[in-house]
């Protein structure tokens, strides 16, 4: 029986088109491009732990100083740019009601954890494990059984919804039923809320 919901956040909770929000930091179509490289060069260490403030600094130094402002607040805000999926909420909130426990397991920087109070939907979940605060990203096994053991949860009792394969196939090997997410609320509603 299933009692414990898990969630992604990016593309599960909220739109993360990173292309799109890199892109309403640049001032004109030409800086996009070199935002973008020298934002996304290494981004995937940063989501593993790399400290944030260092990654910054390591990105202002491959740009020109016209798009240090630009940058910086791509650093600061861009979380405040992914809007939730279309009807997410009124789920989550639903599961809530239906007296589901509900977790985020994400790739995502401990910058973000620590701006997770933003998003008023996260006032429903019981709890948060952020790859950059473990140090360790999905798929890899690790990252499942930190979640299941700190919450002190039972794989067959989960399920959980990611946007990516891998991290899907990553859940299914730890135990966990699992389903990748492409945008639509329906599958969740068929599967939890009939």
């Amino acid at each position: 029986m299933i009692k414990n919901v898990i969630f992604d956040y990016g593309n599960v909770i909220c739109k993360t088109d990173i292309d799109a929000l890199i892109c309403s930091f640049a001032e004109n179509e030409a800086d996009f491009p070199v935002l973008k490289k020298a934002i996304g060069e290494d981004w995937a260490k940063v989501d593993a732990g790399y400290d944030y403030e260092t990654y910054l600094k390591e990105t202002l130094s491959r740009l020109p100083e016209r798009l240090h402002v630009p940058c910086k607040r791509f650093f600061a805000e861009w979380f405040m740019r992914t809007p939730y999926i279309n009807g997410i909420e009124a789920v989550v909130s639903a599961l809530k009601a239906r007296g589901y426990k509900l977790f985020l397991l994400s790739n995502a920087p401990e910058y973000f954890y620590k701006n997770l109070h933003f998003f008023r939907i996260f006032d429903h979940f019981d709890g948060f494990v952020l790859s950059g605060c473990e140090k360790v990203v999905k798929p890899d096994p690790r990252i499942y059984r930190i979640l299941l053991e700190r919450f002190d949860l039972r794989a067959q009792e989960c399920v959980f919804f990611d946007d990516l394969a891998q991290n899907v196939a990553g859940a299914k090997a730890a135990g966990i039923a699992a389903y990748q997410f492409f945008g639509d609320v329906k599958l969740i509603k068929e599967l939890l809320l009939q």
